[in-house]
């Protein structure tokens, strides 16, 4: 888990990241995006743009190939925000959609 702060260090909320629960992407060089949270005053401001954005650099520089996550149906700002953010629908469910991406590698 790591926080997500403004440009004077203050949290303005936080990003979780971890193994994927499903067996099948349970490897390495996959991650699941559990959740993002940003302060209620703090959003619209773009924090969860720069929050995701950075959670996949550090991602890909450790190697991370993918990194997957659900979304429900009903959370229109976030799936704007994964749809915006190159991400792909690989599932979609009655009440969530799955989603991946895949980062892009940071060796040369």
């Amino acid at each position: 888990m790591w926080k997500a702060v403004d440009g004077s260090g203050k949290r303005v909320g936080w990003i979780w990241v971890g193994p994927s629960p499903l067996k099948h992407l349970d490897e390495p060089s996959k991650r699941w995006l559990y959740q993002i949270t940003i302060e209620v005053s703090h959003r619209g401001q773009g924090y969860g743009r720069a929050a995701l954005t950075a959670a996949e650099a550090i991602l890909a520089a450790e190697g991370v190939k993918d990194l997957y996550l659900n979304v429900f149906r009903w959370n229109t700002v976030a799936r704007s925000l994964y749809d915006a953010s190159g991400y792909r629908v690989v599932y979609d469910g009655e009440t969530e959609t799955g989603m991946m991406k895949t980062l892009a590698s940071t060796e040369e």
